[in-house]
């Protein structure tokens, strides 16, 4: 059976710190100069994040929803179903199946 040490010994701190001899370079000095010969691939865009105007907010997902559809289109197909219900209803196939039967 191995025994585990019981604590690590830390590197001597003592040392004083490196200082570098002489002037720095040009691009440690903290100036934004620029690249020369970088071009970027497209122009610089304002807007942080796409407008999401008129992008749908929810999502359902309604179980067996191809019977669900098919059985819109036999409301609409026997006139118990109406665009206008379906435009109320914000398509939403069960509430205009369910306004269709009522």
């Amino acid at each position: 059976m191995q025994r585990i040490a019981e604590g690590r010994s830390l590197p001597d701190r003592s040392h004083p710190p490196v200082r570098r001899k002489g002037r720095l370079s040009s691009a440690c000095t903290g100036r934004n100069t620029g690249a020369p010969g970088v071009v970027t691939l497209a122009p610089a865009f304002t807007q942080a994040l796409p407008a999401l105007d008129g992008m749908p907010t929810a999502y359902s997902h309604e179980f067996h929803a191809e019977l669900l559809y098919e059985l819109c289109a036999a409301l609409v197909r026997e006139g118990l179903g109406m665009p206008e219900t379906w435009n109320r209803c914000e398509g939403s196939a069960v509430v205009f199946a369910q306004r269709s039967i009522m």
